[in-house]
């Protein structure tokens, strides 16, 4: 697995099930599903399953970055150690 296929199942865990899956059908999909028949799965309208999307898509964002920022940091501790015991 690529590294940022790695990052992307990581992050996808911080989001719930709903918000996975509106994300996935919307996003990593090669045949997106739209809004209307998301909204017709989930029974609420096309704005609120776009704000549901939006909202997984910052969430996803953010906890890709932090596990971009966590891997940073245990590479320079791994660095630090190497060159302090090397």
């Amino acid at each position: 697995m690529s590294g940022r296929q790695a990052l992307l199942t990581e992050a996808m865990k911080s989001l719930n099930e709903r918000e996975r899956h509106i994300l996935t059908e919307r996003r990593l999909k090669d045949e997106p599903s739209t809004l209307e028949e998301l909204s017709h799965e989930y029974g609420v309208s096309r704005e609120r399953i776009r704000q549901i999307e939006a909202r997984a898509f910052e969430k996803l964002q953010k906890a890709m970055a932090a596990e971009v920022e966590l891997r940073r940091k245990q590479d320079e501790g791994i660095s630090l150690r190497d060159h302090l015991t090397g």
